[in-house]
């Protein structure tokens, strides 16, 4: 009763719009699990939307009114600054527990060098094989050189004039690099997740056109009174996702991995997009998704400790999530994305109010 007293508090003192928490709170849950899961079609569907989903929450969140340094400060106080803390933290264990963990999970450690570890850590690209030590964390520098072209562009947008044809302008312009990185050899491999970030700025601007058109309001009074079609509607959706996620195979972004072809990919990307939103919409009130919305960096940041537990040291659950088709398997994986996820919640609560700085508050 006090969190759920306390998150409508939130809700009422401030703007935040609920859906949005809850569709970062599911977003975030699809990380955990497609994470906790080492194969299997549930991993490849979800591989195939959640990362560009988050990119494109970020857009809907996105609020651009100072000057770009100081803009630029602040998103490096809040992305940056968790992200150098928990990768020491991070190539600290791996140095002690690394091997074990490896052995453990039939891995092979590409670089146990605490100094190339850190070169990792600076450059930022887990491409480079540097980030075995977490590599989940890649997205939060990719996030912040998001932000960082976001910012570039709105100045670029300042005169507002034609604000939304310029937007589907640039969207079309980074379109265009997923075909690029089709056609070249996938060589390039830019510092703080650059190559990623570029192909993930279409989904952020997406995210602002859905927020500067209203959209969310435009959706619920067309569905209003309208419930059927909305069902309707939702499971076609997750019918053409699966569907266009088994045929396009494995695709990943922060390999720069499409799959069979990047268009079935973007295809699969927006798909779930909407699915997230039109379940968020169902969802509402549902205090679960609202508060692990709330906390998705502290989730992001300290889930691969606990999902390398129940993989590692955990003897109930070490020998289960290795078969993603397995309906035992997914049931095991998904009780312990929970457990994490509420693990990370605690945790991540102690570290806010004994050191906020290092969660980015």
């Amino acid at each position: 009763m006090y969190l759920y007293y306390n998150t409508q508090k939130l809700y009422k003192d401030t703007k935040r719009l609920e859906y949005i928490d809850i569709a970062k709170g599911i977003g975030i849950f699809l990380i955990v699990l497609g994470h906790m899961l080492k194969n299997g079609l549930l991993r490849q569907f979800i591989f195939s939307f959640h990362v560009p989903l988050f990119f494109f929450l970020s857009g809907i969140t996105f609020n651009y009114k100072s000057n770009l340094k100081s803009f630029i400060v602040k998103k490096a106080k809040r992305i940056l600054v968790p992200y150098v803390f928990f990768s020491i933290i991070s190539i600290i264990i791996f140095t002690f527990a690394g091997k074990m963990a490896a052995n453990s999970l039939n891995s092979t450690i590409i670089n146990d060098s605490i100094l190339m570890n850190l070169v990792g850590m600076i450059y930022a690209n887990s491409r480079n094989n540097l980030m075995f030590w977490n590599q989940p964390l890649w997205f939060l520098p990719c996030l912040f050189v998001v932000y960082f072209f976001a910012g570039i562009i709105e100045i670029f947008l300042y005169s507002k004039n034609n604000i939304f044809l310029k937007r589907i302008f640039i969207i079309t312009i980074f379109l265009c690099f997923f075909k690029l990185y089709e056609i070249i050899p996938n060589v390039i491999i830019l510092p703080f997740s650059m190559e990623q970030a570029i192909i993930m700025i279409p989904y952020f601007e997406l995210g602002l056109i859905f927020k500067e058109k209203c959209l969310y309001n435009k959706i619920l009074n067309f569905l209003n009174n309208r419930n059927y079609l909305y069902i309707i509607f939702l499971i076609v959706c997750i019918f053409l996702c699966i569907s266009l996620s088994y045929i396009n195979g494995f695709s990943q972004v922060r390999t720069i991995n499409f799959g069979y072809s990047c268009i079935l990919f973007i295809l699969c990307s927006l798909l779930g997009i909407i699915i997230t939103l039109l379940i968020s919409i169902l969802l509402k009130n549902c205090l679960f998704f609202c508060i692990i919305g709330l906390n998705t960096m502290s989730i992001l940041l300290l889930h691969k400790f606990f999902i390398l537990f129940f993989q590692v040291l955990c003897p109930l659950t070490k020998t289960y999530y290795s078969n993603g088709n397995s309906l035992l398997s997914i049931i095991i994986c998904i009780i312990c994305s929970i457990v994490t996820i509420v693990c990370c919640y605690i945790v991540g609560d102690i570290i806010k109010v004994k050191l906020p700085i290092i969660m980015g508050e």
